[in-house]
């Protein structure tokens, strides 16, 4: 078709806006919802990430003490731990498996992280410590 000064009309039709919106919009709609998907998974992959970090501080400062005078059974005092933009509660556990746990010098500790404010464990670790003479 030519318009007035004869030259040929360029662009889309109704339709092919229309598709193309259409097409578009199916596009982005699952892209959002990969999107979010992997948010929701880099967010706990980093708050499991601060667990393991929050459980290695406090395994690092018992690593100091005298394991003769640590408890010979049961939970320790809970810690807080920050690391990053979350806080952490570490509680240590000791000598749940008493097999470790034959003298003074050992001691078997069982930690455990969670997000402060909630009772998911996100992360939970075990260790033997033992001075060596």
């Amino acid at each position: 078709m030519r318009n007035q000064r004869g030259l040929k009309d360029r662009g889309f039709t109704l339709i092919e806006v229309m598709m193309s919106f259409v097409l578009f919009s199916l596009v982005a709609t699952s892209l959002t919802s990969a999107f979010i998907s992997m948010m929701k998974a880099n967010t706990k992959s980093e708050r499991i990430s601060g667990a393991v970090s929050a459980t290695q501080n406090v395994l690092d400062s018992l690593r100091l003490i005298n394991p003769a005078t640590m408890p010979v059974s049961g939970a320790g005092a809970s810690e807080t731990v920050s690391v990053g933009y979350h806080t952490y509660t570490v509680v240590p556990e000791y000598c749940s498996d008493n097999t470790f746990c034959t003298s003074n010098n050992i001691r078997q500790i069982r930690v455990s992280a969670t997000l402060e404010g909630s009772d998911e464990v996100l992360y939970s670790g075990e260790t033997v410590y033992a001075q060596l003479q």
